[in-house]
């Protein structure tokens, strides 16, 4: 696991300054603490910052083929590198390392760009390849690791991280209004523009090639959710523990201590399960648990970890020290995320660290067997629009009003929440099964909030249309999977995926997701609607697969996200922080939003009369990241970088 970035000129002459390239290295120094390297050949610089997990002794980069021709700086994980590397040898390849990343060398040598076909794994890499002077970008197909870029006729800036590619030199922080208008409805920023105008973001499942000054981007691969497989319950049940199982294995290859996050949900529950049939000796597992009873479920963890006889960690954290950890987090995020679970995961990940270097995850599951309550709901939500308009968006929401929205209850357990919902979601376009069910701002409140001035530049697409775009070109015939791709390429690669690598990664930490793994994903999306929800049950199939060796209390247990109590807080705790950032001259001064309707946020919020609290929420990390990333310079934590193999 590591940061990668690097420098390419159009104009041959000009070498890449090494000034610039070690400000790069400095502001990812925390992916890859234990080692750095930089390739700088001609009008091309490329460097890396390493954590080592496999081949600690002969893993450096950069690496390069046998005659030196073809040289990469790499970060992720090939889980079947094993495989390839015996085929490769046997097609006359010769390897210096023991490491996964000289496969990838060896496998672009045999297949060229089609190589990317063959890997099944996590990664981002910059390849150098001297035959012809050009450098391949690529991304994972899921995309768990980051890889952003800003071009200009004169050069190619490239770095795993945002805060990275700022230190390039004249990389422009013009906002991009956009993007802040749809991450004020879906929390984060969504596809390959960023909150910057001038920076862009590969997209998961693609590459470039940067060749005599112009860049080419194509897909290699996306989610195909076509022909369906026919085959009996008992036969899928099998299939699904085999594969997963094997995939888990795959994932547990590891030259440094490993270990798993472990919440108690079925997803991370099963990643245990499996890990300690596989792994030898006692499993480390680790949770964390909040001073809020509401928001605490350590008991479902600690029953796994007692079945599974793990060495189990929990940690408590306080409120004050979450609430304190808020710009640090806004910090790693990279962009503005306002998923209130990034503060648990950061600490999480903070923890962990201190015991192991790798820890597995559930992330993918409820994306690649339909684990979200709303999957069932957009199934009941078809029939709600039959009702009169009146009904929908008048009545209802009229006597939902009337309501007492309660903020000390989780929303996915506030009746009255949903209640109110309603009228959103059936106006909303049922492609968009997200904002019908989660949406932190409504197109309307959006208006409402907004500058004038702003929206004619921000406003010209509802954040809807922006997720119809992928419902319709996703390669599915049924709703189910065509709203699974809208997730899959949106929430999940954007949200949930930046999530797990900025919190883990500002920490020195890597996770893996082997329900991100190639055969498994392939199996699910294959898979009939009604093995992933049948009746009210979602993952139906990946709960009974597994429903032997877990407790039923963990398998039947309602999907929970790891939510925060931040509209507590912000009555309480940090409501004169929210005031004091969100009404400043500076925050004020930027433009987007009218004062007067923020002030009436915060007062209708404090006051009881409506809970805001996702929203002001969004608008203070917004605020921070503002802060941070463009009024200030961004700057890692004062370690300089020691290259150790520059070549």
């Amino acid at each position: 696991m590591c940061g990668i970035y690097g420098l390419a000129y159009t104009d041959k002459s000009r070498r890449p300054e090494v000034a610039l390239l070690d400000q790069m290295a400095l502001a990812i120094f925390h992916r890859g603490p234990d080692e750095a390297g930089r390739l700088v050949r001609g009008s091309i610089g490329i460097g890396m910052q390493r954590l080592r997990i496999i081949d600690l002794s002969t893993g450096q980069q950069p690496i390069f083929n046998e005659d030196n021709t073809v040289g990469i700086v790499y970060n992720g994980e090939i889980y079947n590198f094993q495989g390839l590397r015996r085929e490769l040898e046997a097609a006359g390849h010769h390897f210096r390392t023991q490491t996964d990343t000289e496969v990838v060398i060896h496998a672009y040598e045999q297949y060229g760009i089609d190589c990317l076909r063959h890997f099944n794994g996590m990664f981002a890499f910059a390849l150098w390849d001297g035959r012809d002077g050009s450098l391949v970008l690529a991304r994972d197909r899921s995309g768990q690791k980051p890889l952003f870029y800003h071009l200009t006729d004169e050069r190619l800036a490239f770095a795993s991280e945002i805060k990275s590619l700022l230190q390039a030199g004249d990389v422009p922080r013009q906002i991009n209004p956009r993007s802040i208008y749809h991450y004020l409805s879906l929390q984060y920023v969504p596809g390959s523009e960023t909150i910057l105008r001038d920076v862009m973001q590969l997209p998961a499942g693609h590459v470039a090639v940067w060749r005599a000054g112009e860049l080419t981007i194509s897909r290699y691969w996306q989610p195909s959710y076509e022909p369906k497989r026919i085959q009996s319950i008992e036969a899928w049940r099998t299939e699904v523990r085999e594969t997963v199982s094997a995939a888990v294995r795959r994932h547990l290859i590891s030259d440094v201590p490993l270990g798993a996050f472990l919440s108690g949900g079925v997803d991370s529950s099963i990643m245990v399960a499996l890990m300690s049939q596989i792994a030898s000796g006692s499993v480390k597992t680790f949770s964390i648990g909040f001073d809020v009873a509401e928001y605490n479920e350590l008991d479902h963890a600690q029953r796994i970890a007692n079945q599974f006889k793990t060495k189990h960690q929990e940690f408590i954290v306080s409120e004050t020290e979450v609430v304190n950890s808020l710009a640090d987090v806004v910090w790693a995020s990279d962009q503005p995320l306002a998923d209130t679970s990034c503060l648990a995961t950061y600490h999480l990940a903070r923890l962990t660290r201190q015991h192991v270097t790798v820890a597995l995850t559930g992330d993918g599951g409820d994306e690649a067997f339909a684990g979200y309550t709303r999957y069932f709901l957009d199934r009941l939500l078809r029939i709600y629009r039959y009702l009169p308009e009146w009904v929908r968006l008048k009545l209802i929401p009229q006597l939902a009003s009337r309501l007492v929205e309660r903020s000390d209850i989780p929303t996915d357990r506030n009746v009255v929440t949903g209640i109110r919902r309603l009228s959103q979601a059936s106006s909303t376009s049922p492609k968009a099964s997200i904002l019908a069910w989660g949406s932190f701002f409504s197109e309307e409140q959006k208006n409402w909030l907004g500058n004038s001035d702003w929206l004619k530049i921000a406003g010209d697409e509802p954040s809807a249309k922006l997720l119809e775009h992928f419902y319709d070109r996703a390669q599915a015939d049924t709703v189910l999977d065509r709203t699974l791709a809208v997730d899959f390429e949106t929430y999940l690669a954007d949200d949930l995926l930046v999530k797990a690598d900025r919190m883990a990664m500002a920490h020195s930490l890597e996770t893996r997701a082997p329900f991100l793994d190639n055969e498994v994903l392939t199996m699910a999306q294959h898979m009939p609607d009604n093995l992933r929800i049948r009746g009210r049950s979602q993952k139906w199939i990946l709960r009974e697969s597994f429903a032997d060796c877990l407790p039923a209390q963990n398998t039947n247990r309602i999907k929970r996200g790891f939510g925060m109590p931040v509209s507590s807080w912000l009555r309480k705790t940090m409501r004169d922080y929210a005031h004091d950032i969100l009404l400043s001259d500076q925050a004020v001064g930027r433009g987007y939003f009218q004062r007067k309707r923020v002030e009436q946020l915060l007062a209708d919020h404090v006051s009881g009369r409506a809970d805001h609290g996702q929203r002001i929420w969004a608008l203070l990390v917004l605020e921070l990241w503002h802060r941070q990333y463009v009024d200030a310079k961004v700057v890692d934590k004062p370690v300089a970088p020691v290259i150790q193999n520059s070549v």
